[in-house]
């Protein structure tokens, strides 16, 4: 398999077959009747999964990110996956011919949603397949995938997505409170007067989170830094392009 497991289900055989060579299963009726009672073991293949683009951050995407995503779905349509976008409250087939429109902004900002549960029921009854053939390729799954590492990396939400989220931040937060894995990491990359009121909301409803800071200058981040008035009791991590670390 190409792909982590997750990406993929076991397909079973209902037909049962029996032979006369002794196997780890024996069908008693089968045996009282004097025939075959040995029963074969059912062969388990992989089948890919249908995979549903749901990216709440696709709005907020960055050319070189549509760029990645754009080879990386191409690369699983080549080993056979079925994929679909979530596209104004319904499922919509992604193509090779098709995968342009991922640079369109308004097709993007259509994929929005915070729930698999609500992406993967629509996909069910739209494909008319059972919940365990699909997976949806949230805005986890999809950094999990573009990164290319066997594993698992941190959950991480950049504030700029949560800057221009155009929906309400409760919602995302509510989900990220119960999110698999949990968010670890809020990447600061915005120092604005609604950033800072957001990193404190965050602080205060995910108090687990690390704060991870992108900042060009000392002096800009000193001055957001005395914004947001850090607790004593909190310690943040600043990463800089230098690596240096308060």
């Amino acid at each position: 398999m190409a792909q982590p497991s997750e990406f993929y289900y076991q397909e079973t055989h209902s037909r049962v077959v029996h032979t006369r060579h002794q196997t780890t299963i024996l069908d008693v009726n089968q045996l009282v009747k004097g025939k075959p009672a040995w029963i074969l073991p059912t062969p388990r293949a992989p089948k890919p999964k249908t995979l549903v683009l749901a990216d709440w951050t696709a709005f907020n995407w960055s050319a070189d990110k549509i760029a990645s995503v754009q080879k990386k779905l191409a690369e699983l349509l080549d080993e056979g996956f079925t994929l679909d976008a979530w596209h104004s409250g319904e499922v919509v087939p992604l193509l090779r011919e098709n995968l342009a429109q991922l640079e369109e902004q308004d097709f993007r900002n259509m994929m929005h949603s915070f729930d698999d549960a609500e992406v993967t029921n629509v996909a069910c009854q739209q494909r008319r397949i059972p919940p365990k053939h699909i997976l949806i390729l949230n805005d986890y799954r999809l950094e999990q995938l573009l990164s290319d590492q066997l594993e698992p990396i941190p959950r991480t939400v950049k504030l700029s997505d949560v800057v221009n989220l155009r929906s309400d931040y409760h919602d995302l937060i509510k989900v990220l409170q119960t999110s698999s894995p949990p968010l670890t990491r809020l990447t600061c990359d915005d120092y604005s007067g609604r950033g800072d009121y957001l990193v404190r909301e965050f602080v205060a409803s995910l108090p687990n989170i690390d704060l991870e800071h992108g900042a060009t200058t000392v002096a800009t981040l000193t001055r957001w830094i005395c914004r947001i008035r850090t607790s004593p009791w909190r310690v943040y991590k600043v990463c800089w392009v230098s690596h240096i670390c308060w």
